[in-house]
């Protein structure tokens, strides 16, 4: 038997064997997929070991959202829904629970005004060291931590 008979019948040996088992393959890459879609599905939500409920942090409970609802393209409240826009999910009792009916679809503009008429967000006041206006939120006045960080350096102090 000489060389390219030997190659011929390895040929049609593996064709045969690819022909009888192709089914068999097939059917093993089914079960695969089906066994680790369903791991996947176990290894999430409130079957993980570190879920945290309505005790996630508000960026985790923010992102679990988008995950489940989408991105928001329009804005519920003037109904716009301009493409150049920035649209986000407002939390309606502001209690940041993991509720999907507890979420609206606003404009930043109009999350805005939502935030501020439920009094989440204050309005800027005077600092009343350096008159800058500047958000309560926002510990201490930026302006006057420059200042001090500056009064310190050249040895002097920040007049109360």
């Amino acid at each position: 038997m000489d060389e390219e008979e030997r190659k011929q019948k390895a040929r049609d040996r593996a064709r045969e064997w690819a022909a009888n088992n192709r089914e068999r393959y097939l059917a093993n890459q089914k079960a695969h997929y089906e066994r680790t879609k369903q791991l996947k599905g176990l290894s999430r939500g409130e079957h993980r070991y570190n879920w945290k409920g309505d005790e996630a942090s508000y960026d985790s409970i923010h992102s679990w959202v988008e995950r489940y609802r989408g991105k928001p393209q329009f804005c519920e409240h003037c109904k716009r829904d301009d493409l150049r826009l920035k649209y986000e999910w407002a939390n309606v009792d502001h209690r940041y629970r993991r509720n999907l009916e507890d979420w609206i679809r606003l404009c930043v503009r109009c999350h805005r005004w939502y935030d501020q008429d439920h009094e989440l967000t204050t309005a800027s006041t005077t600092c009343k060291r350096c008159g800058v206006p500047h958000n309560e939120r926002t510990p201490g006045c930026p302006t006057c931590q420059k200042r001090h960080a500056y009064y310190l350096r050249i040895g002097r102090t920040l007049k109360p």
